[in-house]
């Protein structure tokens, strides 16, 4: 513990071996952090570890040994960050799916028509039960594969797959 505040230390001032030596000793967390959040190993795991190694690095550089143990700090900070930007991109994404929806009706001459398509859809997803809502919103808004959302969700993808089809019905 007491070599990793060290290298901590050594790594917030800069030192790129002490970093690399923390990232690798702190891989497992990484891992255990995408795991959390995938079932599986795909992309979306992937994309979650390397999140995970940028903001450590982040959180190194802005590391204060006075105010906290590095472990402790790195783990709860490290965590809060994940779910935050999970929670950010999952919602950036809806946003500006439902914004570009608006602008590529504007620009149409059958705008009514396709207001109140755009409408009529968006109040049928929001009755569905939550489960087939965020299937929906997942595969069809965020764009992810039915393996990686399954994964989000926590279920096997043939799971994702029956509340999927039972949503669009």
């Amino acid at each position: 513990m007491e070599k990793n505040n060290r290298l901590s230390n050594l790594a917030s001032c800069g030192d790129s071996e002490s970093l690399e030596r923390l990232i690798e000793y702190y891989k497992p967390l990484f891992k255990s952090i995408a795991k959390k959040y995938t079932r599986v190993k795909g992309e979306l795991y992937n994309d979650i570890v390397q999140d995970c190694i940028v903001r450590f690095i982040e959180l190194t550089n802005n590391y204060n040994s006075d105010l906290s143990v590095f472990g402790y700090y790195i783990k709860t900070n490290l965590e809060r960050s994940i779910y935050k930007s999970i929670q950010d991109k999952y919602f950036a994404t809806e946003n500006a799916l439902g914004s570009e929806l608006y602008e590529n009706i504007i620009d149409d001459d059958n705008i009514f028509e396709k207001i109140n398509l755009y409408n009529a859809i968006a109040t049928a997803v929001e009755s569905l039960p939550d489960s087939q809502k965020i299937a929906i919103k997942l595969y069809y808004y965020v764009g992810i594969c039915q393996e990686d959302a399954a994964s989000y969700m926590h279920i096997k993808q043939s799971a994702f797959s029956r509340l999927l089809k039972r949503g669009v019905e």
